[in-house]
């Protein structure tokens, strides 16, 4: 009986090729860094759970807040991993260079959004505090302001 050796149309099976050892390598540290932010905040609960409602209601409400601003930077980060892998295929240099720039441009731009982040949620949080006095506006800032 004649064994077939793969056709080059046919593509190799998953763990065939070295592909496979490259891409868990290149990934693993986006792996372990995705799963200590979300470790970090199941502790910050935990803990933060002990203190009492309010302090727990902060902390749930400042995660929300972290949460949308660590999606811009990952939003800016996944678009440019695109772009660079389109310029790469398409042997364009330039194309690399100018997508490198411009990530690295709207990144500063993100970063001075982050450092007004706390005055700006403080801003929001006045304004939209209940007049019973709660201090949930508060807290919020002050972890964000730690974290």
């Amino acid at each position: 009986m004649e064994t077939s050796l793969p056709s080059e149309t046919t593509p190799p099976r998953w763990g065939q090729t070295g592909l496979t050892r490259q891409v868990a390598f290149l990934a693993g540290p986006l792996i372990l860094q995705n799963l200590s932010q979300t470790l970090l905040g199941v502790v910050d609960t935990f803990f933060v759970s002990r203190i009492g409602t309010e302090a727990l209601a902060a902390v749930g409400l400042a995660s929300v807040m972290f949460f949308a601003v660590m999606m811009l930077f990952r939003g800016t980060a996944n678009s440019t991993v695109a772009f660079v892998g389109r310029a790469h295929g398409e042997r364009d240099n330039a194309k690399i260079g100018v997508a490198v720039w411009r990530s690295l441009n709207m990144v500063a731009w993100l970063s001075l959004l982050v450092l007004v982040m706390p005055w700006l949620f403080t801003q929001i949080m006045a304004y939209a505090a209940p007049a019973d006095g709660s201090t949930v506006g508060v807290l919020s800032t002050r972890y964000l302001q730690i974290r």
